[in-house]
């Protein structure tokens, strides 16, 4: 059955001036290096919210295994690098106290250098 051209909400084909023609023009569309296979491709007719009828596909999908552990070995190289390189950009930071001494007692000062 064509999923277009209806008048919406209804299951008559356009009655506009325009009076398109019924057409399978609504499509699911993938695309893969590796094995895909439609399964199931169908409209569902029963539901009349445009002048377009849903469709749906059922597809079945080979994909890859992903080695676990040699993920996890791979982030944590990433996490240590990417700690390296916040520890890297800190600011340095020194300290340096001066002590004076004098007749009339001592005085010290924390001086902060950035």
């Amino acid at each position: 059955m064509p999923t277009y051209k209806y008048d919406p909400g209804t299951d008559k084909f356009d009655t506009s001036e325009k009076c398109r023609a019924p057409a399978w023009c609504d499509r699911i569309l993938w695309k893969s290096n590796i094995g895909v296979k439609c399964e199931d491709y169908r409209s569902h007719p029963i539901h009349k919210l445009s002048d377009h009828k849903p469709v749906s596909a059922v597809l079945s999908v080979h994909t890859r295994v992903v080695d676990v552990q040699k993920k996890q070995l791979i982030l944590d190289e990433i996490l240590k690098d990417l700690d390296r390189i916040a520890n890297d950009s800190l600011p340095q930071v020194m300290l340096v106290v001066v002590v004076v001494t004098g007749t009339r007692g001592s005085y010290s000062e924390g001086v902060d250098t950035s």
